[in-house]
């Protein structure tokens, strides 16, 4: 059968082989906030956010608030009265519990940092601004600048889709955030105020250089000897296009036998399944991802607070510099905990895994994952051979025999070795 091989995970397809420079580029985009300030939480996902990452660290053009009216508190502000501030805008409406709750708590911000430079806009919805909207504000002792987007267009102009929606600009006026979390506000705000417009202006150059960085190192490739002795990223391995084994020869391994009921309880026992998770919808990634194709996966539902996970990374991560070219150890965070709780702790104590974020734990669920640390290992076709606990003693024996019989594996290797000698190596 002359087809490629993916990642071996179905649900995943991702093909192998090199992806075309407008995927790559896409990806890169889609990836943008592991570069610009990770801290802050963006909302948004696919296209939608790649094209809010786009307008992200460019000049914001204040001459859009003219397309806002009746104004209460002030004025529309123009670029020289904002040039040096932090801006803050947010969408809201004021039947919209959510929203409201949100201007009054950045009424506070203002108050605690205006004399820091903070700047407040309340971007009202066009519809019953008068009764509800200007009320609010009077009766609430609202502050902030406030007006109503009348005909929408300040909410087209921004890509806005939905209230509330919290964009920031920084003190040398680009944008630094379009649409974060509202867990992310004061992060944002408490980073932003604390920057001279110098270290703002910088910011732009400093991402750019970080994506730079990681589109070099996610395409390089080392001649395998290269590989084993020199001490190399997690993403620098070879990614050769390869003929995909046939069922059968994945019907002929001989794989290790199934791990018993009693330690498999921390999940839904789905051994000699496949891995039934569709990733690339509600995750995260927190680390470049790994290269998939002809590469056994080891997936590790883990948390911060956990102590039994702490104790069995530096097991995990001596199998991924051991295995690194045959096996892809992921981290996979989320449980009872949130993102940026995990993104504080992997800063401070670097992980050599590829470490990925479930948002509201849509995948823990699926797998049913209910005590961690889990293990769950897939083969190439995709096929969970093994799960259970990392501390038991057949766990690393279990790895190595997968690899050793995997079809997909193999053939990768193959395939590296005809183009390592093509290259003359």
């Amino acid at each position: 059968m002359n087809r490629h091989v993916g990642i071996g995970i179905a649900a995943l397809s991702i093909l192998a082989g090199v992806a075309c420079s407008a995927q790559a580029q896409t990806k890169f985009e889609n990836d943008f906030a592991r570069f610009a300030d990770p801290e802050i939480r963006r909302e948004g996902a696919g296209e939608a956010r790649v094209r809010l990452n786009r307008m992200e660290h460019k000049a914001f053009d204040a001459s859009s608030l003219s397309n806002l009216s009746d104004w209460v508190n002030g004025a529309a502000p123009t670029a020289d009265e904002l040039k040096g501030k932090v801006v803050v805008i947010t969408t809201w409406a004021g039947w919209i519990n959510a929203s409201t709750q949100l201007v009054s708590r950045l009424n506070a911000m203002q108050n605690e940092h205006g004399k820091d430079g903070l700047v407040v806009i309340a971007v009202h919805d066009g519809r019953r601004w008068e009764e509800m909207g200007k009320k609010f504000v009077a009766d609430n002792g609202i502050k902030v600048l406030a007006a109503q987007d009348k005909d929408g267009k300040f909410r087209a102009s921004m890509q806005i889709d939905q209230t509330p929606d919290i964009y920031v600009v920084d003190r040398a006026g680009n944008l630094r955030y379009a649409d974060i979390e509202t867990d992310s506000l004061s992060a944002a705000i408490e980073k932003l105020v604390a920057e001279t417009p110098e270290v703002a202006s910088k910011a732009p150059e400093a991402w750019l250089t970080k994506l730079r960085d990681e589109r070099t190192n996610a395409g390089r490739t080392r001649d395998l000897a290269e590989v084993h002795t020199t001490q190399v990223k997690k993403t620098e391995v070879l990614n050769v296009p390869f003929a995909a084994p046939d069922v059968s020869e994945y019907e002929k391994a001989v794989w290790p036998k199934k791990n018993i009921e009693d330690n498999v309880q921390g999940a839904g026992n789905i051994q000699g399944s496949r891995f039934p998770v569709e990733f690339g919808k509600t995750e995260t990634w927190l680390t470049p991802q790994p290269v998939w194709a002809g590469r056994v996966v080891v997936l590790v539902p883990w948390a911060t607070w956990c102590g039994p996970c702490k104790a069995a990374q530096p097991t995990l991560e001596a199998i991924q510099r051991r295995l690194r070219e045959d096996v892809a150890v992921v981290h996979l965070s989320g449980l009872r905990e949130q993102r940026l709780t995990v993104q504080r702790y992997l800063t401070e104590n670097p992980s050599e895994l590829f470490e990925v974020y479930d948002n509201d734990e849509k995948i823990l669920k699926q797998l049913g994952v209910n005590a961690i640390p889990h293990v769950f290992i897939i083969s190439t076709d995709g096929t969970v051979r093994w799960q259970g606990h990392p501390a038991q003693p057949d766990f690393q024996r279990v790895i190595d025999q997968i690899v050793n019989v995997d079809p997909g594996v193999k053939a990768r290797r193959s395939a590296e070795q005809i183009y390592i000698r093509a290259r003359g190596g």
